[in-house]
């Protein structure tokens, strides 16, 4: 009997270990230091988000304004007698001022696209690294009060799109 039974309890075993050897083991938790260090990446997030909605804003005004004036501009051209030179001489200097504001605004929108697309990647670089681990709630309670914030507040970072331009976050 001791003979049978001896072979099956390695067998259990074996499969046992096995199985186990298949199974992957949850995330360390969040120390309350990684936790504070990913609480302030989030409010950097979030701070820089927001700065980007309001360049973006800013940009959207002028981009308007530059788009009406291209169209006051082409109804002057319209009129424009080209027999009179200094009529045509003011129309073509208002022509290079304009040229020279769309000019930055292009270059304004690459600005803007660029840091888009570097507040998408650190966006991801932080849900990596800090939403998929767990943590203890008594730390991060610990820690919004220590920064006077409300702990039922929640706070979102969202991550744009692959692809996504400044107007488009």
């Amino acid at each position: 009997m001791k003979r049978v039974l001896v072979p099956a309890l390695l067998l259990v075993l074996a499969a046992a270990t096995w199985a186990q050897a298949g199974k992957k083991r949850p995330p360390a938790p969040l120390s309350r230091e990684e936790l504070r260090q990913c609480m302030d990446r989030e409010d950097q997030l979030i701070e820089r988000r927001d700065a980007l909605g309001r360049a973006r804003a800013e940009h959207d005004t002028d981009l308007a304004a530059a788009t009406q004036a291209a169209g006051a501009l082409s109804s002057q051209l319209r009129t424009l007698d080209n027999t009179d030179a200094p009529a045509v001489d003011g129309y073509n200097k208002r022509i290079d001022e304009h040229d020279l504001r769309v000019g930055k605004i292009n270059k304004r929108a690459e600005a803007l696209n660029a840091a888009a697309g570097t507040l998408q990647s650190d966006g991801a670089d932080f849900m990596a690294q800090c939403s998929t681990r767990p943590f203890v709630l008594q730390d991060k309670q610990s820690i919004l009060k220590e920064k006077g914030r409300d702990a039922a507040r929640p706070r979102a970072v969202p991550v744009a799109p692959s692809g996504a331009t400044a107007k488009d976050i």
